[in-house]
């Protein structure tokens, strides 16, 4: 029942006594101050998860990313990302991104999905960061994930053409060649032997 020193009397869950929430920038408690008694120590942590996804020989595969509250807020919390270059280079290998997380009140998890670009080119697995910023009413366990590229081309064979030559030849050019192209370095040995 709303007395004398009832703020807000059409509202109940606004009155003496009640619990302060912090962030709302209300007197809930009707103290005459707003979020007294609230720190940093009080709001959610916010935490982004790395993820994985094999690369596919073409087209567009989706990599997800979980972001977690620790604990449920009355009120709305959000956080800025955006995806930045670490071996896997934007427009290349992924789908640069950027924009605003949103929790609705009372809620835990959110997902952040960055397109990933398929091709048939062996290279090493690659990766790619999503990073988080300016969060509201929440503060940052970490602000940064890892999105993990992985290659599932197989590695070309090293083929040797044939050459025939005459005994006058003071060299012979022996051409050495890949069964397709790499995106990595290729080294191979090689040795004479005596034929006939």
């Amino acid at each position: 029942t709303a007395d004398a020193n009832d703020c807000a009397p059409l509202n109940a869950a606004i009155r003496p006594g009640a619990a302060e929430i912090c962030g709302n920038n209300i007197d809930d408690d009707c103290d005459g101050a707003t979020d007294e008694g609230c720190t940093v120590a009080n709001l959610p942590r916010m935490t982004i998860t790395g993820s994985l996804v094999t690369e596919g020989n073409s087209g567009i595969r989706t990599i997800t990313f979980l972001i977690t509250l620790n604990k449920k807020s009355n009120i709305p919390v959000t956080a800025q990302y955006q995806t930045a270059n670490n071996t896997a280079i934007a427009s290349q290998d992924y789908v640069q991104k950027n924009g605003t997380v949103s929790f609705p009140a009372n809620s835990l998890l959110q997902t952040l999905t960055v397109q990933v670009k398929g091709d048939v080119l062996n290279e090493t697995n690659e990766n790619f960061m999503v990073l988080l910023s300016d969060p509201v009413n929440a503060t940052l366990t970490n602000n940064n994930a890892p999105g993990y590229i992985l290659n599932d081309d197989p590695v070309p064979a090293v083929r040797v053409s044939d050459v025939t030559t005459t005994e006058s030849s003071q060299q012979v050019l022996v051409k050495i060649s890949l069964t397709k192209p790499s995106g990595q370095l290729i080294t191979v040995k090689f040795d004479t032997k005596d034929g006939s």
